[in-house]
This record gives structure tokens, sequence and C-alpha cells, in this order.
């Protein structure tokens, strides 16, 4: 349980509990710090001296606590404020526990000090209500600064009457936990403490249980060396759910396979995978998230893949930067371009076979015709032959019966032709 602490002052107006001749208000010591009454005042002679005692103890429910001799007479009223023009009233009343800061009053500016013992199921509700009581009661702390109840409870740390124990926002537990008009206890912290401090709880509770479930803790959850695997060992973690789901569904489409999936190195960081997880009202881990690389592993991967327009508008390849629809329509062109140029090639083998036929066809048919030429040349020449042939028989066997005188030139023909 913390303890805060205050200045109280008695109040103007000289009110007391009991004007009694007995200078210990009826406790065993003298003006004690262990004293449950003191007095503020006494009036008369020695032998009649009267003695205005004032109840200024209360016990762990913030309630009047009284020396035994009070518990049949006289008033149970409270003289004891916080404020040093009246106001207010006792600062442990409705608190806790109080402890009486007499004789060494080093930290207090009052007439007296107390130390009040809040108990941890009060404390929240006390810092929540934001009450003129938790605001006016105060103390001075090590370094002679004025600090409130609730700044005692929101912060802890140490006053010159002694410590108060860790501060309800300094317990990493409590970071997400809204205290009042400031918001949260990472907001308050922020602001009054600093960006270091604050942004150093929010890494603590963010380790905790209740922290790798917050929203605000996505970030640091998904951040620094072995998130992807981090990620699918505990799905439940804040951001989790959106990595896992954006390298699922880009693994199926890459049909990985669980010895060949995609790792972080693939990747650079989360945010490669899910673009702006780590922007906007969340806690920031120890070191920025590592920027894309021009060229992920991953994008490489894609592009080897025949239907690149699949992976058109995944936020897992986001951040390739690649026009996957242009991309597609490219290799679209480009595979029909090669389907074109190869019909059109068939095409010309095919009249090139067609040509080379028609040439054979043609040159046979040449041949043929030559062929047929020589045959028919041959056959004249050989009809010619027997014709001449018979003529010459004819010539010398038979002929006319009138003579014939022959020329020398029809001589030698008729030689030429016998020979």
């Amino acid at each position: 349980m913390p303890y805060v602490y205050a200045s109280a002052w008695f109040e103007p107006g000289g009110g007391r509990n009991d004007d009694t001749s007995n200078p210990h208000c009826h406790e065993p010591w003298w003006q004690s710090d262990n004293n449950k009454s003191i007095y503020r005042r006494h009036k008369g002679n020695s032998n009649s001296k009267k003695y205005h005692c004032v109840h200024v103890k209360y016990d762990h429910n913030g309630r009047l606590s009284r020396p035994s001799a009070y518990n049949n007479h006289h008033n149970k009223n409270d003289y004891i404020r916080w404020d040093n023009n009246g106001g207010g009233h006792h600062p442990c009343k409705g608190v806790g526990e109080s402890k009486l800061y007499y004789n060494n009053k080093n930290g207090f500016d009052g007439d007296m000090g107390f130390r009040c013992t809040v108990p941890d199921n009060k404390v929240h509700s006390w810092i929540k209500a934001n009450s003129s009581h938790a605001n006016s009661i105060n103390a001075r702390d090590g370094n002679n600064n004025t600090k409130s109840m609730r700044d005692q409870l929101l912060f802890g740390g140490a006053m010159k009457a002694g410590n108060i124990g860790t501060g309800f926002c300094m317990n990493k537990d409590h970071l997400a936990v809204n205290i009042g008009p400031e918001g949260t206890c990472f907001d308050i912290l922020r602001s009054k403490q600093g960006e270091a401090l604050s942004n150093q709880k929010a890494r603590e509770y963010c380790k905790t249980t209740e922290g790798r479930k917050a929203k605000r803790c996505k970030c640091i959850n998904v951040s620094g060396s072995g998130f992807l695997k981090r990620c699918r060992a505990n799905k439940w973690w804040a951001g989790c759910d959106e990595i896992n789901a954006r390298v699922d569904e880009l693994e199926t489409l890459m049909k990985k396979t669980k010895n060949n999936i995609l790792s972080e190195d693939d990747f650079g960081s989360a945010d490669c995978i899910q673009p702006g997880i780590c922007e906007g009202d969340v806690y920031n881990p120890l070191a920025d998230s590592l920027a894309c690389a021009k060229t992920m592993n991953v994008c490489n991967q894609v592009m080897n893949m025949e239907n690149v327009k699949a992976f058109d508008g995944l936020q897992a390849v986001q951040s390739c930067n690649m026009d996957f629809a242009g991309e597609h329509a490219k290799r679209e062109k480009a595979k029909n371009d090669a389907r074109i140029a190869e019909e059109n090639r068939l095409i010309q083998e095919r009249k090139d076979k067609n040509a080379a036929i028609a040439k054979a066809e043609a040159e046979r048919l040449r041949k043929i015709e030559r062929e047929e030429d020589q045959r028919l040349a041959n056959e004249k020449e050989i009809r010619e032959y027997e014709q001449n042939q018979e003529k010459k028989k004819m010539m010398i066997t038979g002929g006319t019966t009138a003579g014939v005188v022959l020329s020398s030139s029809s001589c030698m023909l008729v030689l030429i032709l016998m020979g």
C-alpha cells in the first residue's frame, strides 16, 4: 500500500475536542507523534491549566480514532484542515491510517504533517476522482517542491518525510488504465514525465500478459529480430493476427510448404508485411521499425511466380512497389507475341514445306517430261533409222526396171548409208 504525505493546520477558529487538565490529552506521551490527541494550546495558571486537545488519529478505514478516555464523552468533530485558510478537513479522513509528524515537520508547511496509508483498492478511485481533496493536500518532496496527494499516488517517489512507494502509473501493469481527464497512465506519464519514461514503461507493459493483448502494443509485439517466428508461436498477441494473415495469404498463393515457409529475411520488417502497423495510437519500440528494403527477397520470389496478377492488392507485398497488374499485362502481351510469332513460324514453315514439295513436284514433272521427250526422240530416231534401212534395202535389192544413172554424189550417199 502506498503512502501520501500532507501538510495540515489546526482549524483556525480554535475548535477542540476537549478542555482538560491532562497535558498528555489522556495519552501516555506528551505531544508525541504517536499520540491520538495533542493540544493546540493551553490556558490558565499552573494550578488550573487547561489544555485544548484535538484528535489527530485516523484508522485504516479513514475514520477518527480517539484515545480510550474519550470513548463515552466529548465531541467527535474534525478540527484539522489540509488548507491554511481553514479549507478541507483532516488529510487522511476517508483515506486510510494516519501517522502524525508534529515534532519533526521537515517537508511539511503546516502546524503538523501526516502520512496517510492508502489501501491498494482505493488508489485508482482516488486518482480517477480527481477531487479537491486529492489535488489540494500536499507536502514537499526531496527537491523541496510541493507535490499533491494525487501526484504522489500517480508517480510515487520520495518525499522529505519518507518514501511514497511505487506510483500507480509507474507500475507497468497499470499503463493502459484510465486515470481521468488526462487519459491513461501512459498519457499522463508522457505529458508530465516525458517521452523517454513513458516509452520505457510502455515497453515494460507490453511484455506483460495483458500488454501482449493490448492494441497499442502491436508495434512492439511485431518489432525486432524474430518477429515472424514469435507471431507464429503467439497468435493471440496484438498485431500478430494481422501479420500471420498477410503471410498465410501470400504463402498460399506462392504454394509454400511447411518446409519452405517465408521468413522475416524475405521481408525486412513487419511494416513491409502490414504497412502502417506501427502508425497511429501505438506504443513505440526501443528502435524505430526498419524501413523496407528497396528489393525484398519476397518480391523477387513473387516476380518468379507465373500468375503475378494474383498478388495485386496483397498488403504483404505492397512494399515491393510493383505494378502487378501491369506486369501481368506485360507478360500476357509477351506470351501473346510469342504465340503469334510461333503461329507465323509454323505458317512460314508450312509455306516453305509446300514450296519445297511444289518445287520437287515440278522438278519431277520436268524430269518425266524430259524423259518422255528423250523417249520420243529415241523412238523417232529409231523409226527414221529403220525407214532409212528399209529405203537402202529397197535400193539394193529392188527398185525400178529402168536404168538409173547415179551421180557421184548419190553413190556417196549410198556408201554412207551402207557404211
